[in-house]
């Protein structure tokens, strides 16, 4: 329960019983698998087990919540928990057939630039929105964010900034530019393609 102490300026009554102790410290150590980069590229790690880390480590960390007996806080852990087993069967599917996530092969060995790409991080084409996926994202963490600000305390109000740091992210670094430069690629010379991109916005504009 010692290991507790240092999240309590971010959850200033956080629970130390043996279930959420045991809860913290194997979210934190799932945490570090994900983000040194010595420990992603000397192990050897496979995508397949990173993806999965991630997985487990947002389930977990959704469910440190239940301590509040609030059924606000039940929905949310819940709509969080299934996103993410959602989302990590299909990428796990996907990694199984495929064999590797073909995104990461060419920095796969350079620890840094794999590093700064999995701690940052589909296309879908329809007639209103270029990448429909990624909206979809952004709603869902803006949707998470807002049912609780009437409770944050302190710093905890920093917390609000997630829908911004995913719209970012999902704009500027891992999401859109990879899809759009491989769409270009691909579709560049093709006139109707030009009028869709011309045509249809990028997310919301």
């Amino acid at each position: 329960s010692q290991a507790l102490h240092m999240y309590q300026p971010f959850v200033p009554h956080l629970p130390t019983s043996p279930l959420q102790s045991t809860l913290m410290l194997l979210g934190t150590f799932l945490i570090i698998i994900q983000t040194d980069p010595v420990f992603l590229i000397c192990f050897d790690c496979s995508c397949a087990l990173l993806w999965l880390a991630g997985i487990i480590t947002m389930v977990l960390l959704s469910h440190l919540t239940w301590y509040w007996e609030y059924v606000r806080h039940a929905q949310m852990c819940s709509e969080c928990s299934g996103y993410h087993m959602g989302l990590g069967a299909f990428l796990l599917r996907r990694i199984i057939i495929d064999g590797e996530d073909r995104r990461f092969e060419k920095i796969r060995n350079k620890s840094f630039v794999f590093f700064i790409y999995w701690t940052l991080q589909a296309m879908w084409i329809m007639i209103t929105i270029r990448h429909p996926n990624y909206v979809g994202e952004i709603l869902m963490w803006t949707g998470l964010a807002l049912p609780p600000s009437s409770m944050l305390i302190g710093v905890q109000h920093l917390s609000l900034l997630s829908p911004i740091a995913v719209w970012f992210l999902l704009r500027y670094v891992s999401g859109v530019n990879p899809m759009e430069q491989s769409a270009t690629q691909r579709w560049g010379h093709n006139p109707a393609y030009q009028r869709y991109v011309a045509d249809t916005p990028v997310l919301f504009f």
